[in-house]
């Protein structure tokens, strides 16, 4: 028989962006992604300052059910929108804009209710494929990932995202 090699997931990130890089008031995060499964929380992207206590995740929690995960000064609250159901080997394509107080998400062209409750961390690296700590993995394929200065309009994010 022939021996089956493993390797470890796969990880993208970026640090030490340059200043002006990352919007550190307000920005858009896009990812294009499809997947096999969702058998457990997968990040798709994320912004962090390196450390869990600043950061701003992506995450798939389950068939119908997508979730920023903010964390500001070590205080974290999720921003969480029910969606029509996931197929399985679907594609998402997903964007989370964020201002102080304004998020809002757009999945494959809707705009789903924004939240006006949160402020946004200080960050100044870019992560695909997991939170950058270690855990929640996607494992399957990114096909875009993108990461504005702005917080794009809620007519381009439906653009941006539009199947």
């Amino acid at each position: 028989f022939p021996s089956h090699d493993t390797r470890n997931a796969d990880v993208v990130s970026v640090s030490g962006a340059v200043s002006g890089s990352i919007g550190q008031t307000e920005g858009t995060l896009y990812a294009e992604v499809a997947y096999s499964s969702i058998a457990t929380t997968k990040t798709t992207i994320s912004i962090t300052d390196g450390t869990p206590n600043n950061r701003i995740a992506i995450r798939i929690n389950a068939t119908t059910i997508i979730t920023a995960r903010i964390v500001v000064a070590g205080t974290s609250s999720d921003y969480n929108v029910t969606i029509p159901a996931i197929p399985s080997s679907g594609i998402l394509k997903i964007s989370l804009a964020y201002k102080a107080d304004d998020y809002v998400f757009a999945i494959n062209g809707t705009i789903y209710a924004s939240t006006t409750t949160r402020p946004v961390p200080a960050t100044n690296a870019v992560i695909l494929g997991n939170n950058g700590f270690g855990t929640d993995f996607l494992n399957d394929r990114i096909r875009a990932a993108a990461l504005y200065t702005t917080r794009l309009t809620n007519a381009e994010l439906a653009a941006l995202t539009s199947p």
